[in-house]
């Protein structure tokens, strides 16, 4: 078995063993957040350097490192936001200072600067006249930071701007009331101190509170003698302040010896301004003249019956008070003059002389002394303790302690200044024994664990008062490090695991954009696993926050893709996809079918057709839409010629296509294929003017004049009843039989209907009349814009309108 002295020790082995152990436990756990720490605090420090030198690209870099090394170390964006700040972008100063806030809740500093960088917008919005956002961010400062002298200083110049004095007061009140609550880590500058007692100065001054204006200004010049304060000292303390002036009066009066027009100037100023110590000093110095000169009448009047003694004395206490009246010093002379005249008719009239007697006296000295002095008994009281203290030490030698210590303690009660040291060296002793710590002043033995636990948990509070914020934030896991776990599995391509770890990452609270970023990596994520609902859904919530996102964009549209989806939201994410995937064939293939549904020509939808006919020209739906948009925009590029040319393969009956045929090889110059089509068009029975203008615009571009009027003959006889081409015929035959005299190019041919023997036209005759070599006079004139033949004499273009 163990006695006392024993267990003591092996309980104090034991919880050194377990402070070691915990130790321990801690340094392995969380030697890696220390190590982290380390290298954040270090980067930070050389950051703080550098920013401190002005070099802010340097220190930046610094702080990004640090912030990359540990995300969770509050004072990297703290100096990334005054970095930015510096560079007025307000909205990236406030994200960074809002995370060091988000990982050190609690800390002052980080709160006040947010309260700086909304000011800073604040003004920003009043000089763009956006006044409520300006007080917006002014009560948002408050609810953070209740006591923020500058944000109460802004709210109470827009007060004074709009002329709301008393709720300038009410704000500069409000700064004073909450000024007690002002951290000791927080410290204001003096310019916003002595801006508030401005701000107060200038409302008391305007509400005619003169006293309150004066003493504001003055302790506004004494905290910080600024611009801002001498601007507003020179207002209040000019002439407008009648203090100021009736001052100004008093003291003129008071320079010229008006005393009584200065009394009354300085009751005013009192009246006004109480604590006014020049008023003060010239009245006191007036109320002294008037008591001297009552002092001075009062002696005059003592002097005049005869009362010298005491008019002596009152003109030398004037004199005391006024050394400068020399006067009073000859009317002294004269009155010691006087007395001493007056003295000798005394003694002259006297005329007996009396006899003084004197006694003697004898003091008589009574000492009475009683000597009582009681002797002490024989027995010495100090015997009986000294038997008891030496009981004590045999229990102690015999280590009987609990005994020692009843006698050791009662000797002390019974006589303190009984051997103090030696028993209490033997108290000492015995408890040390047992493991314990004794207490002389409050006579009391302590467990020594009880002592080392008090000392632990002293050690540990002054650990955390001054470190427990970081310790706190280090053993906080690090919000961003599922996120850099997930773009590591996702740069391995190890997609099951980087979707765990961004779920994991989404559980912390973050701002919607860092959340929007996480989520767009979970969007590839599902999509490389083809789980394309997941993608959906997860992409939608990231535009919702970032609309922008052309990236999340093409997930969601390659998602819809792949699941074929052609609702409104899948379309219009195609159309988006479609600028980057210009050559899809199967997105190209979706939105066509989704177009030709909705009979859609829109110039999006024309281009998705042109491309499709490009890979695949056999698509007659995609003809079909090609072709009616191309006849309605009178299209003649190559392919469009290409597109009409494929429908008349399959649909040779199409007039309409093939008068757009005539008209787009007309406009390349190809005359050949156009009168050759125009005449398959003629086989058909299918004549029309614009078909018959074409055809003979084609033979006069083919230098073929001569031929037309034959074969305009030869359809007259195929087509006798044709009222359209007879009635071009009848147009056009006279230019035709000058150009077929002309061209010498066979007899000449009168149009079928008037007879081999008929007369010849009178537009014939008329045109032959000059001579052989006369230019005969155009039938048709042809527009230069759009190639159309127009009859002789019109001057507008009957097809585009155009001047002829």
């Amino acid at each position: 078995m163990f006695n006392k002295s024993e267990k003591s020790l092996v309980l104090s082995i034991k919880t050194a063993a377990a402070l070691l152990c915990a130790l321990l436990f801690i340094a392995a756990a969380y030697g890696d957040a220390f190590a982290v720490r380390a290298q954040a605090e270090r980067l930070c420090e050389e950051g703080i350097k550098l920013f401190q030198l002005g070099k802010y690209a340097e220190a930046e870099t610094k702080f990004s490192s640090a912030i990359g090394e540990d995300g969770s170390y509050g004072p990297s964006y703290y100096y990334m936001a005054r970095i930015y700040e510096q560079r007025n972008n307000h909205d990236e100063a406030l994200s960074y200072i809002k995370k060091a806030l988000s990982n050190i809740p609690h800390e002052d500093i980080y709160k006040n600067y947010v309260c700086e960088i909304n000011n800073n917008m604040a003004i920003e919005a009043i000089k763009n006249n956006n006044i409520d956002r300006a007080y917006k961010l002014y009560y948002s400062n408050l609810d953070l930071v209740p006591y923020h002298l500058p944000t109460y200083n802004r709210l109470a110049a827009l007060a004074i701007k709009k002329g709301d004095y008393n709720d300038a007061l009410l704000q500069c009140n409000k700064a004073l009331e909450k000024n007690s609550a002002i951290p000791p880590n927080v410290r204001f500058d003096s310019n916003e101190q002595a801006m508030l007692h401005t701000h107060m100065a200038l409302c008391f001054f305007e509400l005619k509170n003169y006293s309150r204006a004066i003493n504001e200004i003055e302790t506004a010049k004494n905290t910080k003698d600024s611009s801002y304060v001498q601007k507003y000292y020179k207002k209040i303390m000019g002439d407008e302040n009648p203090v100021v002036s009736e001052l100004k009066k008093a003291d003129a009066a008071f320079e010229a010896g008006d005393f009584k027009t200065a009394r009354e100037g300085y009751d005013k100023v009192i009246s006004l301004y109480p604590n006014s110590k020049t008023a003060v000093e010239k009245l006191s110095i007036m109320d002294a003249q008037a008591r001297i000169e009552n002092v001075i009448a009062e002696a005059d009047l003592l002097a005049s019956n005869n009362q010298i003694e005491e008019a002596i004395d009152k003109y030398n206490q004037v004199l005391a008070a006024d050394p400068t009246r020399v006067v009073l010093k000859d009317k002294i002379k004269e009155l010691k003059a006087k007395a001493e005249l007056i003295q000798k008719q005394a003694a002259a009239s006297i005329r007996g002389k009396s006899n003084s007697k004197s006694t003697d006296s004898i003091d008589i000295d009574a000492k009475l002394r009683q000597l009582i002095e009681k002797s002490h008994t024989s027995v010495n009281p100090d015997q009986a303790y000294e038997l008891k203290f030496t009981e004590a030490e045999g229990y102690y030698s015999k280590q009987e302690y609990d005994k020692a210590l009843e006698i050791y303690h009662k000797l002390i009660e019974d006589r303190e200044d009984f051997r103090p040291d030696e028993i209490n060296k033997r108290i000492r002793s015995i408890y040390a024994s047992r493991g314990e710590f004794f207490i002389e002043y409050y006579n009391m033995a302590v467990p020594k664990l009880y002592v080392y636990l008090a000392f632990a948990a002293v050690i540990a509070l002054i650990i955390w008062m001054y470190f427990g914020g970081q310790i706190a934030v280090m053993m906080k896991p690090d919000p961003m490090k599922n996120y850099k776990d997930g773009v590591d599995y996702l740069d391995k391509e190890k997609y099951e695991s980087a979707i765990a770890s961004f779920e994991k990452a989404l559980n912390n609270n973050f701002e919607p954009l860092e959340r929007a970023r996480i989520k767009a990596k979970l969007s590839l994520c599902y999509f490389k696993i083809k789980n394309y609902d997941k993608c959906i859904k997860v992409s939608l919530e990231v535009l919702d926050v970032d609309p922008k996102n052309e990236v999340v964009h093409g997930y969601l549209g390659n998602s819809f893709l792949e699941k074929n989806a052609t609702n409104e939201r899948a379309i219009s994410e195609y159309k988006l996809l479609l600028r980057k995937q210009k050559d899809d064939k199967r997105l190209l293939t979706t939105l066509c079918t989704q177009f030709i549904k909705e009979d859609n020509l829109s110039q999006e939808a024309i281009d998705v057709y042109q491309k499709i006919f490009t890979i695949d020209s056999k698509d007659k739906n995609v003809r079909r839409m090609l072709c009616d948009a191309f006849v309605r925009s009178n299209d003649k590029t190559d392919i469009a010629i290409k597109v009409y040319e494929s429908i008349l393969s399959d649909e040779p009956h199409r007039a309409e296509v093939k008068l757009m045929l005539i008209s787009a090889k007309f406009s390349r110059k190809n005359f050949d294929e156009c009168v050759m089509l125009c005449e398959e068009l003629f086989e058909k029975g299918v004549i029309e003017n614009i078909t018959l203008e074409y055809y003979t615009n084609s033979y006069f571009k083919l230098d073929k004049k001569s031929e037309l009027y034959q074969k305009y003959v030869d359809l007259s006889r195929k087509f006798p009843d044709n009222q359209i081409l007879k009635s071009y015929v009848d147009k056009i035959q006279s230019q035709l039989v000058v150009e077929r005299l002309t061209g010498g190019g066979g007899p000449a041919v009168v149009p079928a209907g008037s007879g081999s023997g008929g007369p010849v036209p009178a537009a014939s005759q008329q045109q032959g009349a000059p001579g052989a070599n006369a230019p005969s006079a155009p039938a048709v004139n042809i527009c230069r814009n759009c190639a159309h033949m127009n009859p002789a004499g019109l001057k507008t273009c009957e097809h585009c309108g155009a001047a002829m």
